[in-house]
C-alpha cells in the first residue's frame, strides 16, 4: 500500500524552504503527538511514488532540502526509495522520526536527524523537537552524530 499522503513546499528549520513528504501511519500512538491525523494505517492515501519524486523535481532547483515526516517514515516501504532518489539529486535530506535506532543505509544517506518519540510530560520549547528526551542531530562523513543545539 502506497502510504504517502501529502508532499508541499514548507518551511523548514535548516534551509529555510524544503520539500516535505509527508507519510501515513505510525504505530508509535505518543500522548500529544504533533500530527495525530497522520496516526491511521488505514486513511487512503491518494499519491504514489512517481508523484513524490515529481514533487522532489520540481522544487529542486530552488530547494536544496527535503524533509520526511509523518506519522513514522520509516514505517513505510517507500520512505527508503524516496530518500535515495532525494540524495541522488544532491538535495539535503531530513528524517523527522520517533525511532532512536534507524537502519545504517539510511544514516547513510541523511544530513539531519530529529529521534527520540514525543512524550509529554517532557514538552519544553526547544528548536528542533518537542520533548526533552528527543535529539536533532548533523550526521557527518555518513556516520558520524553530531547534536545540533
Amino acid at each position: 500500500m502506497i502510504r504517502i499522503i501529502d508532499t508541499e513546499d514548507y518551511s523548514n528549520v535548516i534551509s529555510g524552504i524544503a520539500t516535505s513528504i509527508w507519510f501515513q501511519g505510525c504505530s508509535a500512538r505518543c500522548e500529544g503527538c504533533h500530527n495525530p491525523e497522520l496516526l491511521d494505517f488505514s486513511t487512503e492515501c491518494t499519491l504514489t511514488i512517481a508523484d513524490a519524486k515529481k514533487s522532489i523535481d520540481a522544487f529542486a532547483d530552488r530547494n536544496e532540502t527535503v524533509s520526511f515526516l509523518g506519522g513514522e517514515p520509516l514505517e513505510a516501504d517507500e520512505f527508503i526509495e524516496l530518500l535515495l532518489y532525494a540524495k541522488a539529486k544532491g538535495l539535503t535530506t531530513i528524517l523527522w522520526t520517533g525511532r532512536t535506532k534507524v537502519p545504517k543505509i539510511v544514516l547513510e544517506n541523511l544530513d539531519y536527524i530529529k529521534v527520540g518519540r514525543y512524550v509529554k510530560k517532557k514538552h519544553g520549547n526547544f528548536k528542533y523537537y518537542g520533548s526533552s528526551n528527543q535529539r536533532f542531530y548533523q550526521i557527518i562523513n555518513k556516520k558520524e552524530l553530531k547534536e545540533v543545539d
